[in-house]
């Protein structure tokens, strides 16, 4: 019962910024989800841990934090999605990656990935993000983006 989004559809009137409280308009409202923390954590399924330790960040940390805090960092959620229209998994992306590199053989797990929102680019007929990846043990020579 109730309505199911899990792909994150969102659809504004064309007068929107005249009636959302804050003057927002569809980009403005989709900008302000895509940094919304706990709208992202809903994606974690996808994109990867979650443990008890890590369940703040969702795999949602970026290399673009430099000091050791769990800062949570906007994500192009929009844009990390396969063909279909789904959001990527991290099971695709790493046989992906292992298929490309590595002939098939998977040298370690990939356990999550993050598409942080200041490395996406949105153009009028294409979209791309840069996936920081986070390997697990014996993963050595993975790389750290794609």
């Amino acid at each position: 019962a109730g309505l199911v989004n899990d792909l994150g559809v969102l659809a504004t009137a064309c007068d929107v910024r005249r009636v959302d409280i804050y003057g927002r308009d569809h980009a403005a409202i989709a900008a302000a989800m895509r940094a919304d923390e706990t709208l992202v954590k809903l994606l974690s399924k996808y994109s990867g841990q979650s443990s008890e330790k890590d369940s703040r960040n969702s795999g949602c940390l970026s290399s673009e934090n430099t000091d050791d805090t769990n800062t949570f960092v906007p994500q192009a959620s929009d844009v990390a999605r396969c063909l279909a229209g789904s959001p990527l998994r991290v099971g695709t992306i790493s046989r992906a990656v292992t298929s490309t590199l590595c002939g098939g053989d998977e040298p370690g797990t990939l356990l999550s990935y993050s598409a942080p929102e200041s490395s996406a680019i949105r153009g009028l007929m294409s979209d791309a993000v840069r996936l920081e990846l986070s390997w697990g043990q014996g993963s050595a020579g993975m790389p750290s983006t794609v």
